[in-house]
């Protein structure tokens, strides 16, 4: 994680996640959630999580969806944007979705931001991702 990320101890951005990174100031959000489910579910899972963002949104796009290989492990990558506010605090969102099938877990790493940053943090967010190391 770059050093202007600070660990979300109390567990604000899920509650439920392992790991979470954030600088408010910068507004770039990291979470880190694994789970149990088969791996032949994985795909199924994608698409149920991607679609859950997809409701919480206002005007949901998903910009690109590929499958990557990271450390060994098959992933898919899927980026979407979307409004989220109300009244006149509107802003449109960047979320970069990674989901990695391990031997062991099935992980999500779900990374967000402005949308008018997205290709300020790009390599970040890359870099981020394609480090995923299972511990």
């Amino acid at each position: 994680m770059p050093d202007y990320l600070s660990e979300e101890a109390l567990h604000r951005l899920n509650p439920t996640a392992a790991l979470q990174y954030c600088n408010y100031f910068r507004n770039l959000y990291i979470t880190v959630n694994d789970t149990l489910i088969p791996s032949n579910a994985f795909n199924d899972y994608i698409d149920a999580q991607v679609n859950s963002l997809s409701q919480r949104l206002d005007r949901p796009q998903q910009v690109s969806r590929q499958a990557l290989v990271i450390n060994g492990y098959n992933a898919v990558q899927v980026e979407m944007t979307g409004d989220v506010g109300k009244g006149e605090i509107i802003e449109r969102m960047y979320y970069r979705l990674t989901f990695i099938d391990s031997p062991n877990l099935r992980y999500q790493i779900s990374m967000w931001t402005w949308d008018k940053w997205r290709e300020k943090y790009h390599n970040i967010l890359s870099n981020i991702s394609g480090s995923f190391i299972e511990q």
